[in-house]
């Protein structure tokens, strides 16, 4: 993202076609089924969550900043498939990844994700939450409203795992 900001400041051509370069390599990176960016494409049907503060504050902008609502919306829908797919309904938190193959050696046979949370991982969710939700454009009310419940819902199950006493996390 910071290239945007670069080139806006700058006017320097090599930063716009940096970020066309960028552009054209989210467009060509393999999707799971449901439609989601594979975490890399070394890892074929995966969604990490770190992967989405990798590539969607990015796409986000990049949508908006051209008038591509569709890349919006797409973003948009990134991150409820990540909510229908990867959140846990008992602790309201997110595993840190998902398999739509179900093959991996770490993935759960029935649900595809990970057995475990990653508190850093979820803090990539909150970050790409925030970040993306700062860049969307304001037209898209409806769309930023649903960003911004996974967000607070997201939140509202991270503070039940903090340690009243001492302020470290579970």
């Amino acid at each position: 993202r910071v290239l945007m900001d670069l080139y806006r400041l700058t006017g320097k051509a090599k930063y716009e076609k940096a970020v066309g370069l960028l552009m054209e390599q989210l467009k060509e990176q393999p999707r799971t089924d449901s439609g989601n960016f594979w975490h890399k494409k070394i890892y074929p049907h995966q969604v990490w969550l770190d992967g989405l503060y990798m590539a969607q504050p990015f796409y986000m902008r990049y949508g908006a900043e051209r008038g591509r609502w569709d890349y919006c919306r797409d973003s948009l829908r990134q991150f409820q498939n990540v909510e229908q797919n990867m959140n846990d309904i008992i602790t309201g938190l997110y595993y840190h990844g998902y398999d739509e193959s179900k093959t991996a050696f770490w993935a759960d046979k029935k649900t595809g994700c990970s057995r475990n949370f990653w508190l850093r991982s979820i803090g990539w969710l909150a970050m790409a939450c925030v970040d993306t939700l700062e860049v969307m454009p304001t037209d898209l009310v409806e769309e930023k409203k649903k960003l911004n419940l996974l967000f607070r819902a997201l939140m509202d199950a991270v503070i039940g795992f903090q340690d009243r006493k001492s302020g470290m996390w579970y």
